[in-house]
């Protein structure tokens, strides 16, 4: 954390930056790992990052890292051309949040061969999308797999996209 807060600006966006590191990875070392090295790949051997260079280092590694990586996931349980195609169905939600059938209408409109329940399911699984879900107390939780291994994808809640995603898919 003292590394941390002395390498970038404390609070990004309105929330803790050690946070936001950790919510654009799944929680893996080499997630963590690349981004630095895209914070090496950009500004050599630097002491820190300003807001704007941290900025920039999120959208490189989003677009360089992250969506490679989703896609090297997805690659053998989906075809090709859905692998291929999947970035470009979820840029068009517009949105980090969304419903089953919001998906499903680009993909029927992109004449793709799947289902948005089976492409939610697998990518809940595989952590690039999550749920937001209800509780009792009337508070609402996002939940990811790669954060709580037991939680399922439910058809009802709905979905929202990983932030490591988002820069990548130009979504707000």
């Amino acid at each position: 954390e003292d590394f941390w807060n002395e390498f970038a600006p404390p609070i990004y966006k309105g929330k803790k930056s050690s946070t936001i590191l950790f919510e654009l990875t799944l929680l893996r070392p080499r997630d963590i790992l690349q981004f630095f090295i895209e914070c090496q790949d950009l500004y050599g051997y630097r002491d820190g990052l300003s807001f704007s260079e941290l900025s920039t280092v999120i959208s490189g590694y989003s677009q360089k890292y992250f969506i490679s990586e989703m896609k090297d996931e997805l690659t053998g349980i989906f075809s090709d051309d859905i692998v291929t195609a999947i970035p470009a169905i979820l840029s068009q939600l517009g949105s980090r949040f969304f419903m089953e059938e919001e998906l499903q209408k680009i993909i029927d409109s992109q004449q793709i061969d799947i289902s948005a329940r089976r492409m939610l399911e697998t990518m809940f699984a595989s952590g690039y999308v999550g749920q937001l879900r209800s509780r009792e107390n009337g508070k609402t939780l996002i939940s990811f797999s790669h954060v709580n291994p037991f939680d399922r994808f439910s058809p009802k809640d709905k979905c929202v996209l990983h932030r490591g995603l988002i820069k990548a898919l130009n979504i707000m």
